[in-house]
């Protein structure tokens, strides 16, 4: 679920009666994160309201691609006209499962219970027909200040079942720009179990990158053939940024299911680095301060 202190600025962001164009969470304060951790996701599907065990369709934009099946994407399927969640594809919502994969052994996202009472975004990706599931929103700066930092992190929970790798990463781009994807998880290769999606346990590693603006990246121009290094500067009040949490796999030729994966605890935290002629006005004041308490006549 989305903390409760963020819910209703985003929401409104869109109008839950309106048409929806793409997920978006509009961030009104400095240095207090923002968490998405799916506590309340049931497997129920996707809705405008995340109501009944569902994900919010106006807060993450979901999609799978794959080789043999077409794209399914929320972003679609609720714009122009929202689908009645009873007849969204299966593959947003297979219910609940504690063995790491659907129990039905079919693509899509399920309610994973990792233990101990904690519910993640499960992905289940067992054939070709799918290799890639996104989760996407764009943020925009709502602040009155700019946004010089964002730390971006999220859990990502695995069963290493299958001898097929998962890669679990950030991604991030300026509204219309290529994709930068610095940071990359992957399960490992080797099995750790005998092959069966019921056996070992949820690990979790927690993924992170700090995106400290203005950030330098290559870019290739394919007209000319030269790389030249770009820059996405501090988001000013209205800015966006687009954010992807991607999970990607190569599905053991030998035909056992990809590694469970499943997301929690995304989390997004806005800083703002004070102007160095504020810095030092503070500085100066507080040295007043002190010299007024504490500079009194020598006796």
């Amino acid at each position: 679920m989305l903390h409760p202190r963020f819910l209703i600025t985003a929401l409104l962001a869109f109008g839950l009666l309106g048409r929806m164009a793409h997920a978006q969470i509009q961030l009104t304060q400095i240095d207090s994160p923002l968490v998405f951790d799916f506590q309340d996701y049931q497997g129920s599907g996707v809705s405008f309201d995340g109501s009944n065990g569902t994900l919010n369709a106006n807060l993450l934009t979901l999609s799978f691609f794959g080789n043999t099946e077409p794209t399914q994407t929320t972003e679609v399927l609720f714009d122009p006209v929202p689908t009645d969640p009873a007849d969204l594809p299966v593959i947003f919502g297979l219910g609940t499962s504690d063995a790491g994969i659907s129990s039905t052994l079919v693509n899509g996202l399920y309610a994973a219970q990792t233990g101990g009472g904690n519910t993640a975004l499960g992905i289940s990706l067992i054939d070709d027909s799918y290799t890639q599931f996104d989760a996407s929103f764009t943020v925009q700066n709502q602040t009155n200040r700019i946004i010089d930092v964002l730390e971006v992190s999220f859990d990502v929970y695995f069963r290493n079942y299958s001898d097929a790798i998962g890669s679990a990463e950030i991604q991030f781009r300026e509204p219309g720009e290529t994709f930068i994807d610095p940071t990359l998880f992957e399960t490992p290769g080797p099995a750790d179990a005998t092959g069966q999606p019921t056996d070992g346990d949820w690990q979790v590693f927690n993924e992170r990158f700090d995106i400290e603006f203005p950030f330098a990246f290559d870019s290739f121009d394919p007209i000319t053939f030269l790389s030249t290094t770009d820059f996405i500067e501090p988001l000013d009040p209205g800015d966006e940024l687009e954010l992807t949490f991607t999970y990607s796999t190569d599905i053991d030729l030998s035909g056992i299911p990809a590694d469970a994966v499943a997301f929690d605890n995304i989390t997004i935290t806005a800083r703002s680095i004070p102007e160095p002629s504020s810095t030092l006005a503070i500085l100066t004041i507080g040295a007043f301060i002190s010299c007024r308490r504490g500079c009194g006549k020598r006796r």
